[in-house]
C-alpha cells in the first residue's frame, strides 16, 4: 500500500444528464448560479446557467445548500458534515462536528459511517445535515437539521443550541426573534436567544408533510406559504405558517372528469417575490374511460397560488413508463433526452427559484435539468450541450451509472459506453461528442447496456447485452421473490458498428438480465465463440457468433447470479455468482445464498468452484493476467449485513443480524485458482482489477469506498489514483490509443477522462 500517488487530470466525458438531481439552489447574487445534488453522491455546481458545471463529492454525498446572501463568495453545503466555502465554492472545510475520531464504510453501497466523540462514549453517525438556513440578522449562525435533532451554530462550527425533535426536518425560516421548522409529521417554534422549542398546532391533515416553501411577495412585508402534505400529498397555502388552507384539485383542473387525479412532487417559490411560485406535478388525469389521458411536468401561479397554470406540460397519453404514446411540451428547447423519452413518462422530482426574482427557476426530472428565465413561458436544458449534428456534449453534469468503455479495434476514432438507464451510447471522434443509439433494441429490455464485444477481426460487427434490471449487483435489486420472473433481457447484434441492433435470442429467451459478454480469442471469425453471464439463469455459450444460444451451467449450484466472465490465455473460463435471496418456490425467502467463483476446462461444459476463504465472500469482477496464463484477479465487496441483501423486514423475521463476514479487496491466484491470497486491504469495496495490456505489470483497480488505486508490480503494492475522489467507481479502462491517458466509469457520475 505504499506506492506513490499517480496523478491525473480529470474531465467528465459523455452526453451529459442522465440522473435524477435535486435540491437545485440559485444564488442570491446571480440566477446563473445554483447547486444541486444527484442520487448517487455528486454535488454540482454551475455559474453559466448550467453550461459547464464542477463536481464535488463530499462524504456520503451533498444533501442541502444555502447561499449568504450579503457575501456572494460564502458557500454552505450539507453533507455528513457541514461544509464551508469561502470563495465562491472552489474549496470546501468542514466546520461541523468536530470531535470526528474516524470514519469507516459499510454495507451493500458502502456507505460512509463517522465516529464522533461523545460525553464519555463515542457515536456513530451515518445522518446527513438537511434543510440548511442563515439567519437573516446573522449571517454568522446557522440552522439545520441532523438526524433527529435540530441544531443552531455558528460559522465556525460552535454549538449554541441542540434540540432533539426526533424527527427529519424538511424546512427552516428563521425569522427576527423565532425560527419555524417543519419535520414529516410535526412542526416547531423555535426561540432563538432561549433555545426553547414548542411544537405547532398544523392541521391535522396536512401530515405527513413532504415540502415547504415560504417567501415574502415583492413589497416585502406579506408572507406567502406553500406545502404538500397530507396521505394524498396535497396543496395548502398560509400566510403565516400556522393557518393553512388546502387547495381543492378543481384549481387546477381544465376538464374535471370522473376518473381525474392529480399529484403532486414538490413546489418553491422565491424568497422576496413569493406570489412567484413552481408547482411540480408528478401526474395528472384527464378525461374517462377510453378517452383518458395523462400530463405531467410544472404549473406556476404570479398571484400567490390563486391561480394555477401549466408552464410546461408533456403527455397526453397513457403516461405509463417505456410507453410513448405522449408528447414533449411544445416550450422547451431540449438537448437528447427529450428525443429519446419525451414521449414517455418522466417523473419531475424538484424545483428551486431565483431568491430575488421569481422568472428564473430551475427544475430537475429522471433525465435533466431545466431552466426558465421569463417565468416559464420558455424552457431550456441545463444539462447538456446538443451540437448542430445531433450529439452531444457533457458540460460536467454526468448523473449516470456506466459499467464499461469499449474501444473498437478496427476503429481508433470509435469508441462506446454501456449505461444504465440511458443503453448504449458511442463517440466517433475518440470522446468529443456523443450519440446515443438504442436503434432495434426491444424498448422492454434497453433500460441498461452492460457489456459490449467488438469482433476483432469484421469491421462493423458487435455484441451488447442488455437488461430491464439495473444496477446489478447490488443487494436491493433482488429482494422481490418474483424478481426473476420479471426481469427481461438479452443479447444483441449490429453489423453497423452499433448504429443499429437485432435481438439474438435463439436458445435463450428474452427472459434475461445479461451482465457479462466473453469472446474466446481463439474462435474463428464467423464462428466466434462467445460466452453470457446471465444474472437470473446461470452461463449461456453461442458457438455461431451469437446467432443461437445454449444453456451451460452444469456445476454452478443453486445460486444462479452469474455477474462476470473472465478467460486466460489456455481457454479457461471464470465466472463470479453474487449472493442473492433464497427465494423459494412457495413466494418465501429463507436466508440467502453465498456468493462463489468457478473455472471451467472444457468451455462451460462444466463448473468447479475455487475455494477463496474459508467464510463468505462477495465476488464482483474477475481478471485474467495478459502474459501469466495462471494469475487471476478477484475483486470482492466488502462488509454486509442480512438486510442489505434480504431487507430489513425479511432478516428481522428470520433473526439475521449483525455483520454477514465479507473479507473484500483484491485477491490474488497464481496457480489458476487453486489458492488465493488478499494482496490489498480487506475493507476496499472492489469493484475490477484491469490490468493495463501496454504495462504488463501494471493493474488498476475501482472501489466504492476508497478512491482508485494502481500497482506497478502486479498488486504486491498499491498507490492511489490522484485527482479522481467520486466515491463510487467502477472500472479503470487504459485508453487503447494513447498511453498517458484512462478512462473511468463510475455507479452515478459517468465516465471520468484522465490525462497525464
Amino acid at each position: 500500500m505504499n506506492a506513490p500517488t499517480l496523478n491525473y487530470t480529470f474531465q467528465r466525458t459523455g452526453p451529459g444528464g442522465g440522473g435524477s438531481t435535486f435540491e437545485p439552489t440559485i444564488s442570491y447574487h446571480d440566477p446563473k448560479a445554483f447547486l444541486l445534488r444527484c442520487d448517487m453522491t455528486g454535488t454540482y455546481m454551475t455559474k453559466d446557467g448550467g453550461i459547464t458545471y464542477r463536481q464535488f463529492n463530499f462524504p456520503g454525498g451533498g444533501s442541502s445548500f444555502a447561499w449568504d446572501s450579503q457575501d456572494s463568495s460564502r458557500v454552505w453545503a450539507g453533507s455528513m458534515f457541514l461544509q464551508r466555502s469561502d470563495d465562491g465554492g472552489q474549496h470546501w472545510k468542514a466546520v461541523f462536528p468536530h470531535d470526528v475520531m474516524g470514519s469507516f464504510h459499510f454495507g451493500d453501497h458502502a456507505e460512509p459511517l463517522s465516529i464522533i466523540k461523545g460525553n464519555g462514549k463515542n457515536d456513530t453517525i451515518g445522518a446527513k445535515i438537511n434543510a440548511l438556513t442563515l439567519d437573516p440578522s446573522h449571517h454568522d449562525q446557522l440552522y439545520f437539521g441532523y438526524g433527529s435533532n435540530f441544531y443552531h451554530i455558528n460559522d465556525t462550527g460552535g454549538l449554541i443550541h441542540s434540540v432533539p425533535i426526533e424527527d427529519r426536518v424538511l424546512y427552516i425560516h428563521a425569522g427576527v426573534s423565532e425560527v419555524a421548522l417543519y419535520a414529516s409529521g410535526s412542526a416547531w417554534t423555535y426561540e432563538k436567544d432561549a433555545g426553547k422549542i414548542v411544537k405547532m398546532d398544523l392541521p391535522q391533515g396536512m401530515f405527513p408533510l413532504s415540502k415547504v416553501s415560504m417567501g415574502y411577495a415583492s413589497n416585502g412585508k406579506r408572507a406567502r406559504w406553500y406545502a404538500l402534505g397530507g396521505k394524498e400529498n396535497r396543496l395548502w397555502i398560509s400566510d403565516d405558517g400556522r393557518i393553512w388552507s388546502k387547495l381543492s384539485d378543481r384549481i387546477f383542473a381544465e376538464k374535471v372528469g370522473i376518473n381525474a387525479s392529480i399529484n403532486f412532487n414538490s413546489v418553491s417559490c422565491s424568497a422576496t417575490d413569493a406570489d412567484k411560485a413552481y408547482l411540480l406535478v408528478d401526474r395528472y388525469t384527464e378525461g374517462n374511460g377510453a378517452t383518458l389521458s395523462a400530463w405531467s411536468g410544472v404549473m406556476n401561479t404570479t398571484d400567490g397560488g390563486l391561480h394555477w397554470t401549466w408552464c410546461l406540460r408533456q403527455g397526453g397519453g397513457k403516461n405509463e413508463y417505456a410507453v410513448s404514446d405522449g408528447q414533449p411540451p411544445s416550450n422547451l428547447k431540449d438537448a437528447w433526452a427529450g428525443e429519446a423519452f419525451g414521449k414517455e413518462y418522466v417523473d419531475f422530482l424538484d424545483v428551486g427559484v431565483d431568491p430575488r426574482d421569481g422568472r428564473h427557476a430551475v427544475v430537475t426530472d429522471w433525465y435533466r435539468v431545466l431552466k426558465t428565465d421569463d417565468g416559464g413561458i420558455t424552457w431550456s436544458s441545463a444539462y447538456s450541450l446538443l451540437k448542430h449534428d445531433g450529439t452531444c456534449v457533457s458540460g460536467g453534469l454526468d448523473v449516470t451509472t456506466c459499467y464499461r468503455v469499449h474501444f473498437d479495434p478496427q476503429d481508433s476514432d470509435h469508441i462506446a459506453v454501456s449505461y444504465t438507464d440511458i443503453g448504449y451510447w458511442h463517440s466517433q471522434d475518440r470522446g468529443g461528442s456523443w450519440q446515443r443509439s438504442c436503434v432495434g433494441v426491444p424498448r422492454a429490455w434497453n433500460n441498461t447496456c452492460y457489456d459490449v464485444l467488438f469482433d476483432p477481426k469484421v469491421k462493423g460487427r458487435m455484441w451488447s447485452a442488455w437488461s430491464s434490471m439495473h444496477d446489478i449487483p447490488r443487494g436491493k435489486m433482488t429482494r422481490d421473490p418474483l424478481w426473476k420472473k420479471k426481469v427481461q433481457g438479452g443479447v444483441c447484434l449490429s453489423e453497423d458498428g452499433g448504429k443499429s441492433w437485432s435481438p439474438s435470442l435463439t436458445g435463450m429467451g428474452e427472459d434475461n438480465a445479461v451482465t457479462s459478454l466473453l469472446l474466446d480469442p481463439n474462435s474463428s471469425p464467423g464462428r466466434r465463440r462467445i460466452y453470457a453471464a446471465v444474472y437470473n439463469k446461470g452461463v449461456f455459450r453461442s458457438d455461431d457468433d451469437g446467432i443461437t444460444w445454449k444453456f451451460i451451467s452444469t456445476g454452478i449450484g443453486k445460486n444462479s447470479c452469474a455477474f462476470a466472465l473472465a478467460i486466460d490465455l489456455k481457454g479457461r473460463v471464470f465466472v463470479t455468482v453474487c449472493p442473492n435471496p433464497d427465494h423459494r418456490s412457495d413466494g418465501t425467502t429463507k436466508g440467502y445464498l453465498t456468493g462463489s467463483v468457478l473455472r471451467s476446462d472444457d468451455q462451460g461444459r462444466h463448473w468447479t468452484a475455487l475455494s477463496i476463504r474459508q467464510g463468505p465472500i462477495f465476488p464482483v469482477g474477475i481478471s485474467s493476467d495478459p502474459v501469466d496464463a495462471d494469475r487471476l484477479y478477484l475483486s470482492c465487496w466488502g462488509e454486509m449485513t442480512p438486510d442489505d441483501l434480504l431487507g430489513r423486514a425479511k432478516a428481522k423475521a428470520q433473526g439475521l443480524t449483525g455483520p454477514i463476514g465479507f473479507k473484500g479487496g483484491v485477491w490474488l491466484s497464481t496457480d489458476a485458482g487453486a489458492h488465493w491470497n488478499l494482496t490489498s486491504d480487506s475493507n476496499w469495496y472492489a469493484y475490477n482489477v484491469t490490468p493495463d495490456p501496454g504495462h504488463p505489470s501494471r493493474l488498476f483497480v475501482n472501489t466504492f469506498n476508497s478512491g482508485a488505486w494502481y500497482s506497478n508490480d502486479r498488486g504486491a503494492h498499491w498507490g492511489k489514483i490522484g485527482g479522481y475522489d467520486f466515491a463510487w467507481g467502477h472500472r479503470v479502462f487504459p485508453d487503447q490509443n494513447d498511453t498517458a491517458s484512462i478512462f473511468m466509469t463510475t455507479y452515478g457520475s459517468g465516465v471520468w477522462k484522465g490525462s497525464r
